[in-house]
């Protein structure tokens, strides 16, 4: 039987994160984590124009924090895991979902 476990608001992943790279020169998503049960509730939000993220499929399996965003505003949509490797560091890993359009019938380019 699996042993439940609830988490705190003392979890290393509880808190606001944002790129380090965002951090330094501003905009860019940032993503607030907090614990919920013995979930993790996120939200996130785009700096640049403050639009609220939408956030699905939040699963913890007790070392990865696994979740969907998507910007409403353009449909970008992107699924996150995030890894705590310091107390006040995570590795992020994330996909991103878009369409893309052939640029020129029969794979030529118009450039050509």
């Amino acid at each position: 039987m699996a042993k439940i476990i609830r988490l705190v608001a003392q979890h290393p992943l509880v808190g606001t994160w944002m790129s380090a790279s965002d951090y330094e020169f501003g905009g860019g998503v940032r993503f607030i984590i907090a614990a919920a049960g013995t979930q993790f509730d996120v939200q996130g939000q785009d700096t640049n124009d403050g639009e609220l993220l939408e956030v699905s499929n939040v699963r913890w399996d007790g070392q990865t924090l696994r979740f969907d965003s998507l910007v409403p505003s353009n449909g970008h949509r992107v699924a996150y895991e995030f890894e705590c490797i310091a107390p006040d560091e995570v590795r992020v890993r994330y996909t991103i979902s878009e369409a893309w359009v052939r640029s020129a019938p029969g794979g030529r380019d118009d450039h050509d």
